[in-house]
C-alpha cells in the first residue's frame, strides 16, 4: 500500500514517513511549509518519496495536482492527514488559520479521497477535544468540549470526518492522541522551550501555577500507533491513543532539569485564558487493536529529545526560532 501524508513537513508527520519508507512503500507528502515544518532531508534521494508544496484549504491547488500525486502513487493509496495548525496560543490571538487548515482543509482532503476513490483515510485528532476533565479518562464517546479555537477546529474536523463516512461510506478512521514530544518539534511547544531555555541559562517560564496535567507520548511510539491503527481499524471508529504517562508542568520541568543536571528556576506567569486543567485518555480500545507500542518510557524519551535539541542549539537556526518564541510559554 502506498501512502499520502498531510502535514507530512511538519513534527509528528516527518517522523510518521520515516517510519513508512522503512517499509519500502511510496510516500507522497503535501505540505504548505509553515513555520512549523521540518525541512528533513534523509529522504529527499529516496525514489520512494515526493513531495509536493501545496496549502490543503485551497482546493483548487489541490485538486490541480491529483494526476501528479496518482501517477507517483497509482491509482490506489491511502491517506493520513496530519496537516494542521496545533498550537493553542497561536489560535487565541488568532483563529482564522485554524479554521482553515484544520476544518476547510479536512473537508477539502476528504473530497480528494472521494474523488480519488482512496483506500483508507486516517484523520489524525487530538484529545484536547474532550476537554478538560477534573477526573477519570475519556473515552470515544466522551463529549467533546474544546476550550480553545485549536480543539475547536480539531472537533470539527472530527464530525466531518464522521458525517462524510456516513454519507459517503469512506473508509475513514480518527485518531485522538495525546501531547507528543520528541525531535524535530517546534520550540514553541512546551518540553522544546523548557529545554531550549534551560540551555539558553534563562528562567523556565510556566502558566499559572503548573498543576496543569497532561499526558505524554514520545511521537515515534504514535506513529507506530498510526500505522498499526491505518491497517487494522474499521471504518467509522474513533480510536484513543495515550500512553498512561500523566504529569504536571512543573513535574515535567523538574524531570528535565534533574535529567541535564541543572537546577533551572521556574518563573510562574499570569495563566492563559481557557487553560484546560488535565487531560486523561481511556485507550482500552487501542489496547485490544494491536500491540502496545508504547515501548519508550518518558525518561527514556526526554533524553533523546534532550540530545537533538543540544545538538540543534549550536545552530544559527536554533538561535532564529528561540528568538520568534519569547511569549510562547507552554502545554
Amino acid at each position: 500500500m502506498n501512502y499520502l501524508v498531510t502535514g507530512g513537513a511538519g513534527f509528528i508527520g516527518s517522523h510518521l514517513v520515516d517510519k513508512l519508507l522503512e517499509q519500502q512503500v511510496k510516500v507522497l507528502v503535501i505540505d504548505k511549509l509553515t513555520y512549523a515544518s521540518f525541512q528533513w532531508q534523509p529522504t529527499s534521494n529516496n525514489p520512494n518519496f515526493k513531495f509536493i508544496k501545496v496549502d490543503i484549504s485551497k482546493r483548487e491547488e489541490v485538486f490541480d495536482r491529483l494526476k501528479e500525486i496518482q501517477d507517483f502513487l497509482g491509482d490506489k493509496f491511502s491517506i493520513f492527514n496530519l496537516a494542521a495548525e496545533s498550537h493553542v496560543d497561536r489560535s487565541i490571538n488568532s483563529a482564522d488559520e485554524f479554521i482553515l487548515t484544520n476544518v476547510l482543509g479536512t473537508q477539502v482532503m476528504l473530497d480528494f479521497a472521494r474523488k480519488t476513490q482512496a483506500l483508507r483515510f486516517l484523520h489524525v485528532s487530538t484529545d484536547e477535544v474532550y476537554g478538560s476533565l477534573h477526573s477519570g479518562e475519556a473515552t470515544e464517546d466522551f463529549p467533546l468540549n474544546p476550550s480553545s479555537a485549536y480543539s475547536a477546529s480539531k472537533a470539527s474536523s472530527d464530525l466531518i470526518v464522521l458525517a462524510h463516512q456516513k454519507t459517503f461510506g469512506t473508509n475513514a478512521i480518527i485518531t485522538r492522541c495525546v501531547n507528543n514530544f520528541g525531535p524535530r518539534q517546534s520550540l514553541e511547544k512546551f518540553i522544546p522551550r523548557t529545554i531550549s531555555r534551560v540551555l539558553s541559562g534563562q528562567k523556565v517560564v510556566v502558566y499559572g501555577n503548573g498543576a496543569n496535567v497532561r499526558e505524554w507520548i514520545y511521537v515515534e511510539d504514535h506513529c507506530k500507533s498510526l500505522i498499526s491503527v491505518m491497517n487494522r481499524g474499521q471504518s467509522g471508529q474513533v480510536i484513543n491513543i495515550g500512553s498512561g504517562e500523566r504529569f504536571s508542568n512543573v513535574e515535567i520541568v523538574q524531570m528535565i532539569t534533574e535529567i541535564m543536571k541543572n537546577e533551572t528556576a521556574i518563573s510562574f506567569v499570569k495563566d492563559r485564558p481557557g487553560h484546560d486543567h488535565r487531560y486523561a485518555l481511556d485507550s482500552s480500545k487501542f489496547r485490544n487493536l494491536v500491540d502496545n507500542h508504547n515501548t519508550i518510557t518518558i525518561r527514556q524519551g526526554l533524553r533523546h529529545t534532550l540530545n537533538y535539541y543540544e545538538d540543534y542549539s549550536k545552530t544559527k537556526m536554533f538561535q532564529e526560532e528561540f528568538g520568534l518564541m519569547e511569549n510562547s510559554y507552554g502545554s
